[in-house]
C-alpha cells in the first residue's frame, strides 16, 4: 500500500514537471521536484494541497489542448529523468539497427535488453537520452530496444545503454552490438563491435 502511494506520489511530481516544462504555472514545484529526487512521500500536511496542485496542473494542460503533447513528455521525463531538447533525428545518420553479439557461454547481462532481442536500434552519442526516448515515442519505435551510444571522453572509450530506466547505473553485460552496414562506423566513429552496458544490480 505504501509503495502505492509512493507511486502515485511521483505521478503527480511528473504531472507538474511537465505543465511547469511547458509555461504553466504550478504551484508547489518544489516539492514535486524533492518528491521526484528522493522518491519519498511529502510530508503528511502537504499531501492534501500537493495532490490539489497536480489536478490544477493537469486540468490547466488539457484546457490548453496539450494533453498529447504532454502524456509523451511525461513518458520520456519518467524515462530519462529529462525533457528533450528540439533536434532533427534521421535515420542512418543519427542511428540505425544493429545486432547482438552474445557469448555462447552464458547471459551475464541480469536480464538486460540485449538478453531479451536479435537486435536494438543504436543512437548516436551526440543525442541525449530524452532526445531519443521522445523521437521514439513520436516514431512508433519500441523505447524498450532502443539503446544510446555513450562516449566516455576520459576513457577514450564508447558503449552503449538503454533509453530507459536512467535512475539506474549500467555495467557491461558481455552482450556487443554491431552491422554489416557501412554508416555504422559514421554512427559509432569506430568499427568494431560496441559492448552494451545493460546490467544492473539491485
Amino acid at each position: 500500500m505504501q509503495e502505492e502511494k509512493i507511486a502515485n506520489y511521483i505521478g503527480e511530481a511528473v504531472i507538474l514537471l511537465t505543465a511547469d516544462h511547458l509555461g504553466i504555472e504550478t504551484e508547489m514545484l518544489h516539492l514535486a521536484k524533492q518528491v521526484w529526487h528522493t522518491k519519498r512521500l511529502p510530508d503528511a500536511p502537504l499531501l492534501g494541497h500537493y495532490a490539489s496542485a497536480a489536478r490544477k496542473a493537469q486540468e490547466a494542460v488539457l484546457a490548453k489542448g496539450l494533453g498529447e503533447r504532454a502524456d509523451r513528455l511525461g513518458q520520456v521525463f519518467y524515462m530519462t529523468g529529462a525533457f528533450p531538447e528540439p533536434c532533427e533525428i534521421v535515420r542512418y545518420r543519427d542511428f540505425l539497427t544493429t545486432y547482438v553479439l552474445r557469448s555462447t557461454l552464458s547471459d551475464c547481462t541480469n536480464g538486460g535488453v540485449s538478453s531479451r532481442a536479435e537486435s536494438l536500434e543504436l543512437f548516436a552519442p551526440h543525442l541525449s537520452f530524452a532526445q531519443v526516448a521522445n523521437y521514439c515515442l513520436e516514431n512508433g519505435i519500441d523505447v524498450n530496444k532502443a539503446i544510446k551510444l555513450v562516449y566516455r571522453e576520459n576513457l577514450d572509450y564508447i558503449h552503449a545503454e538503454p533509453v530507459i530506466d536512467r535512475g539506474r547505473h549500467y555495467m557491461f553485460g558481455g552482450n556487443y552490438l554491431k552491422t554489416s552496414d557501412s554508416r555504422f562506423e559514421n554512427i559509432a566513429g569506430i568499427r568494431y563491435p560496441v559492448p552494451v552496458h545493460d546490467r544492473t544490480e539491485e
